[in-house]
Order: C-alpha cells, then sequence, then structure tokens
C-alpha cells in the first residue's frame, strides 16, 4: 500500500506544475483516492457480497480477516 501511494505521490506531483503547494496536493490526492477506493470495497463487502464473503469465510482465513477488516471501516463510517 505504501508502494501505491508513493507511486502516485510521484505521478501526481510530475503532472502538476511546480508551486508551493504541489507537494501537498500531491500528497493528499493519492491518500484520498485510496481513503475512498477502501470505503467502497468495504461496503460492497458488508452490504452486496455478504453472502459470498460469509461462504469464503468459513474455509479462508483471508476472506475472515477481510470481513472483520471491511465490517469496521464500514461501522466507523456509518457511526461517522
Amino acid at each position: 500500500m505504501t508502494v501505491q501511494l508513493g507511486h502516485g505521490f510521484a505521478s501526481v506531483r510530475g503532472a502538476l506544475p511546480d508551486t508551493p503547494e504541489t507537494c501537498a496536493v500531491a500528497a493528499r490526492l493519492p491518500a484520498r483516492g485510496l481513503g475512498w477506493a477502501v470505503r467502497q470495497e468495504s461496503s460492497l463487502a458488508v452490504r452486496h457480497w455478504w453472502s459470498a464473503i460469509a461462504i469464503a469465510a468459513c474455509a479462508s482465513r483471508r476472506a475472515r480477516r477481510a470481513l472483520l477488516s471491511a465490517i469496521v471501516v464500514d461501522s466507523t463510517i456509518a457511526l461517522a
């Protein structure tokens, strides 16, 4: 995940003109994009794909961790 954020930062920074705010904008955009992607993924896992995730969680430790993290993220967003 850190590698993707670093690559996003470098890509955005290279595409923007050189101003005092360039680094701040280049750091903010990839972080926001990752945040929205995590929100969407957790919402899909908990609300739309719950049956497939529940079946997979019976057999896969990775699926259980994904389901638990999706529940935490979705609950945090709902409470905010």
